[in-house]
């Protein structure tokens, strides 16, 4: 991480130079330069680098451009990490109205925000409305035929039908969920050992 954040600050230093601060490029180095202290685990200076990618992009390119909402998903999936949950949503809500005029409501694009936005609900208690969210989210999963997506918005909606009480729709989505992630296991029948294991363990949640 130190050798490739050390790039970056090299490379910013160029473009601002010869770009100024007002360019594509110089916003993508920035919000590479908060991944990289995300992933190393700064998450306070990642959330820094990502606020002035945000601030560069909205200035140059509008609230309504996919640069400007890359960098709201940045800080929202940041916000979730930390545990704020609140912050979390209000970013998430944004990038979904934005989705919704871009790529409509049946967009693969417009379904994941719809399922990440989901549990953030539900980890804010706010069940009914995470159950709408969830539902919308798994109808587009199914129309689109998307595996990885389908289990992660089964799950979800698991979690919050579980929440709700509704124990038995609660199991039977989990089941379904599983059920997802095994049909998907087929299709990773033939990969090397280490990539299997990895795959079981991003996620055993649903297992357990």
């Amino acid at each position: 991480h130190a050798r490739a954040e050390e790039h970056f600050l090299r490379a910013l230093e160029l473009r601002q130079a010869a770009l100024g601060n007002s360019n594509s490029e110089v916003s993508n180095t920035i919000a590479w330069l908060g991944l990289i202290k995300q992933v190393s685990g700064n998450l306070a200076e990642a959330e820094d680098y990502y606020l002035r990618a945000l601030e560069i992009r909205a200035s140059t390119f509008g609230q309504d451009h996919p640069y400007t909402m890359n960098s709201y998903l940045s800080l929202a999936v940041l916000q979730f990490i930390q545990g704020n949950y609140q912050g979390a949503r209000e970013y998430l809500e944004t990038v979904l109205d934005y989705y919704h005029n871009a790529f409509g409501e049946d967009h693969p694009a417009t379904g994941g925000i719809k399922t990440i936005l989901a549990a953030t609900l539900f980890l804010l208690g706010d069940h009914e409305q995470g159950r709408i969210i969830a539902e919308e989210s798994l109808v587009t999963a199914i129309r689109n035929d998307l595996p990885d997506f389908l289990w992660m918005s089964q799950f979800v909606y698991s979690l919050i039908l579980n929440a709700q009480g509704h124990s038995e729709a609660a199991i039977l989505f989990g089941k379904q969920a599983v059920n997802s992630l095994q049909s998907m296991r087929q299709g990773i029948a033939d990969m090397e050992e280490g990539l299997q294991r990895s795959f079981i363990g991003d996620k055993a949640e649903v297992y357990r």
